[in-house]
């Protein structure tokens, strides 16, 4: 994998001399006494673990602070508090890293200590170039490179370069980012830093690759591993090795390429970077996949899910189960295709990375078309496509009210400035704010008409003017952020709602920022969103994380209003700002609960599925057997259980309270009671185990006591069939047993109580039906999700009526077929309406 180099947080001074290359040798460094030299050693120790070993990196940190405060000693304690802040921004947690870097920053200010300064505008233009708010970052490096400049030091001009060109490398600005990268290799070959001419190299070298200037890439990145192995830098060694890799690859010099990679694998083995072997046997897989060698593929990427398992890297994990889906696809093995696909999609969907779903969802949808399955490759194809288009346009579509302005600006003798707007809102606003905007594009409206009715009438003029007045003062105070701009972005007004939710007036970001939109706007897709307003010429909203003159964090949904001349020019740009901050961070919140939620429900379903038999236990012993097992939601309140016992096979379709998450709860519980029965020898008929159950799950859910409001239960079909196949007992808790023979159904029906919930009886009874069994018979066991699927021309249930006539027609059939015409049946019938219940048919041919 290409890795594009963002800055790496530099250490202090006295870190960067340190010459401690180990974790082992710097542990053992610390037997010493509690001098300086222990900080800047326990310093050290924090960064390094920072990636491997978090909570080691924080008390490496923390007692690095505390003996830095005890010996008095500063420039220990801002290194400390910088280890703290990397060892956040490695968690993740940006807010946390800025408030150790502003924390060492306010030290380092009190004790002028000026290369700590440095260091730590370095550090915060990383954290906002991690989060994508390019804009502040490179304000950032920017102070670093000042910085530089007063400090005298040419070298620590070299860093805030490589950021800066970095962060316009991320916008895709590839002029800019080639010109600062330039910048800072000629400086360091002034001063003869080879690391950092490497790095620019790597980096000049990936600016080309996303070009597909293959050959300049190449030579670049053959360059800075020229260097890297004078330098005997192995790290970087193995990334020139996995780079020219890549280059190999595109130019499909496969068997070179490999080699490449094989030399990077080994180094990332000898170093023990896991995150390196991942990624570099997933280039091998790729390789092996181009080159159409698939078991080989299926190898490294078996190799990649493995480390990926043990390191708990969820992203690593979707991604290679679903490229060995993918695999196995290609090798027509659909079966594991399906398995692996399915669960490398759940684990995309739990975490949100949509380029993983939207392969997974594609390659899916290949696998049910071959075989045959052409409604779920429709639906998976469909997902494809939604997954690709919000790939393509994160912007979300939202309902806004579209209040639009119109102003002109003409200097005739008389000097009169005419101008006309019409202001976008979004629906959220209040009904004043919204009522006040139409009342605004009425008066505008009306006086542009009049100025083009009569446009010399001084008398007319002066109204208008007084008009204008009024759209000027309503855009001045409106509590929202206004902005008008030129067609081209730059910014003409901007009012006091702008300087009151950014602290910006319209001169600070001129000098700030400087004078166009693209500029200032803290949307990384600012271009993008523009151009879609100049293309299709209607308004355009995005929502984008902004950060105030005080540093503080702020979100905003901005509305782009295109004023379009007569001859379809965009002459004006208005922008509207609104503060959603509150509201954004509530959405966010719910979003994040909602993961964890589904994440603990997808976990729930794990725990489900390891508990149900496996089907190809069941066919083992009832070769000619099916089970349709169609859960509504991610987990079900519904389950079928199957043990060899006494001699004999027990099957049971068992249907719990609800479905989803309740019904899962009633079904595991149930699971585990049935299989502590199965010691139990005298519990031997089918009968007997469901009053045994009755009882269990009443005390389970403390329903014999008398305060007791609970009513949840289960309904239950069980069948006991002797190992010869000639005989089965059958006993039903409010679901019955359909015997077929000859193509005539015969319907024996279960007890009408359910087992749990309010018993009036003194002891509920269940009673036991023995069937004989003639070779061609079927019978069927099921829940009632089947029979009450809503669908057809009328929207009506199937009912069991229509289910009993459909049995009875496949009857005759083997059971896989049999399987795959019920689900086709309900699928068909239930058309775009959705499933109302879990389904489960569990079918038996003798």
């Amino acid at each position: 994998m290409l890795r594009f180099f963002l800055s790496v947080l530099l250490l202090l001074t006295f870190i960067l001399n340190f010459k401690a290359s180990t974790i082992d040798s710097l542990e053992q460094a610390l037997n010493r006494p509690e001098d300086t030299a222990k900080v800047k050693i326990l310093v050290r120790l924090a960064h390094l673990y920072s990636e491997s070993a978090v909570e080691t990196a924080f008390i490496k940190a923390d007692q690095a602070f505390s003996l830095s405060k005890k010996l008095k000693y500063v420039n220990g304690e801002v290194g400390a508090l910088e280890a703290m802040g990397y060892v956040y921004l490695m968690r993740d947690e940006s807010a946390k890293a800025l408030g150790k870097y502003r924390e060492a920053m306010s030290i380092a200010n009190d004790n002028s200590l000026t290369d700590s300064i440095y260091n730590i505008y370095n550090n915060l233009g990383d954290v906002y170039s991690y989060n994508g708010v390019h804009d502040t970052s490179n304000q950032y490096y920017n102070e670093a490179l000042q910085m530089a400049h007063k400090l005298g030091k040419k070298g620590y001009e070299i860093m805030p370069l490589i950021s800066i060109a970095s962060s316009y490398y991320y916008q895709s600005k590839m002029d800019k980012a080639l010109e600062y990268f330039l910048n800072a290799m000629k400086i360091a070959e002034e001063l003869d830093k080879k690391p950092a001419i490497a790095q620019c190299l790597v980096n000049i070298g990936n600016i080309y690759y996303q070009q597909e200037e293959y050959t300049n890439a190449l030579r670049f990145y053959e360059e800075a591993l020229s260097i890297n192995e004078q330098i005997k830098n192995k790290e970087e060694i193995a990334l020139c090795f996995n780079n020219i890799g890549n280059i190999r690859r595109k130019n499909k010099d496969y068997d070179r390429a490999l080699d490449f990679y094989l030399k990077a694998l080994q180094i990332k083995e000898e170093l023990k970077d896991k995150g390196g072997i991942e990624n570099t046997l997933g280039n091998i897989g790729n390789v092996y996949l181009l080159k159409k060698d698939y078991d080989n593929s299926i190898e490294f990427y078996s190799r990649a899910l493995k480390l990926s398992t043990e390191e708990g890297n969820k992203g690593g994990i979707a991604k290679s189960t679903i490229n060995i889906g993918n695999l196995y696809a290609l090798k027509n093995e659909n079966d594991k295709a399906l398995d692996y696909l399915v669960k490398g999609l759940a684990i995309a969907a739990a975490i949100g990375e949509k380029k993983y779903l939207q392969t997974g969802y594609e390659d899916l949808a290949d696998v049910y078309a071959k075989k045959g399955e052409y409604k779920l490759a429709f639906e998976n194809h469909k997902l494809f496509s939604e997954v690709k288009d919000s790939l393509l346009n994160e912007q979300k579509s939202k309902n806004i009210a579209e209040l639009q302005t119109k102003y002109e600006t003409e200097k005739k003798e008389n000097q009169i400035k005419l101008q006309q707007s019409e202001l976008g809102k979004q629906a959220i606003i209040r009904n004043a704010f919204i009522a006040g905007c139409v009342l605004l594009l009425l008066i505008v409206f009306l006086a542009y008409n009049r100025y083009r009715i009569k446009k010399k009438g001084n008398e007319l003029l002066t109204a208008i003017n007084a008009e204008l007045d009024v759209l000027s003062l309503v855009a001045r105070e409106a509590h929202n952020g206004v902005m008008i701009c030129n067609g081209d972005g730059t910014i003409l007004f901007a009012n006091h709602g702008i300087y009151r939710m950014l602290g910006y007036t319209l001169e600070d970001i001129k000098t700030v920022f400087g004078i166009r939109l693209q500029d200032f706007s803290h949307n990384p897709a600012i271009t993008e969103s523009i151009k879609e307003m100049m293309d299709k010429k209607h308004p355009v909203y995005y929502e984008s994380l902004n950060t105030t003159r005080e540093g503080k964090k702020l979100w905003v949904a901005t509305t782009l209003t295109p004023i379009v001349k007569e001859h379809g020019e965009i002459d004006k740009i208005v922008v509207i700002d609104v503060d959603i901050h509150d509201n954004k961070l509530k959405s966010l919140k719910i979003e994040d609960q909602s993961i964890e939620i589904q994440k603990s429900i997808n976990y729930a379903r794990r725990i489900q599925e390891a508990l149900l038999p496996d089907i190809e236990d069941i066919t083992a012993d009832l070769p000619d057997s099916f089970v349709l097992f169609k859960p509504k939601d991610v987990v079900s309140g519904d389950f079928y259980w199957f043990k060899e016992w006494n001699n004999s096979y027990v099957i049971a379709a068992i249907d719990c309270t609800g479905h989803g998450v309740p019904g899962a709860f009633m079904s595991v519980m149930a699971q585990n009671i049935l299989s502590q029965m199965v010691s139990i020898s005298v519990i031997n008929r089918p009968g007997y185990i469901l009053e045994n159950l009755h009882e269990t799950v009443r005390y389970s859910l403390k329903q014999h006591k008398t305060d007791s409001n609970s009513r949840d239960g289960m309904d239950v079909a069980m069948c006991k069939i002797s190992k010869d196949k000639k005989t089965l007992e059958y006993a039903g808790a409010m679901r019955p047993l359909y015997h077929v023979r000859n193509g005539v159904l015969t319907e024996i029906k279960g007890d009408k109580h359910a087992i749990g919930g309010h018993q009036s009886e003194e002891r509920r009874k269940f009673t036991t039906h023995t069937v004989p069994l003639e070779k061609g018979d079927c019978i069927y066991i099921f829940s009632d999700g089947y029979a009450d699927q809503f669908g057809g021309p009328e929207g009506k249930k199937f009912m069991t009526k229509r289910m009993k006539d459909v049995l009875v027609s496949v009857s005759n059939r083997p059971a896989a077929e049999q399987k795959e015409f019920m689900n086709k049946t309900v699928e068909e019938w239930r058309g775009g309406l959705e499933q109302i219940d879990d389904i489960l048919l569990v079918g038996i041919r003798f």
